[in-house]
């Protein structure tokens, strides 16, 4: 899926959420350097969308994401490491 992912809002609660699975704003932020993948998100989920892409380091992030007011601007509402399954999905693409 096509997205336009401009800019991502990260705020004390949802960086909280992304510190308790491993992963920093910092790193959340890098994947937005890199390509990044769309995909719909499993139905009744918080977010319809999840976002994936790759930290500086080589880490494959999983972020839910939801729209927020702002044209391209992008909220994750979490984050982790992919599993490897998730990985291979990223890497197909």
């Amino acid at each position: 899926m096509r997205l336009d992912v401009a800019e991502l809002e990260v705020d004390d609660m949802n960086e909280k959420e992304m510190a308790n699975h491993g992963i920093s704003a910092h790193e959340i932020f890098q994947l937005l350097d890199d390509r990044i993948e769309v995909f719909r998100n499993k139905k009744g989920r918080s977010a319809q969308l999840i976002m994936m892409g790759m930290t500086h380091g080589g880490r494959v992030i999983v972020a839910p994401i939801v729209r927020t007011a702002v044209e391209g601007q992008w909220r994750p509402v979490t984050a982790w490491e992919a599993s490897a399954p998730e990985r291979a999905r990223y890497q197909t693409k």
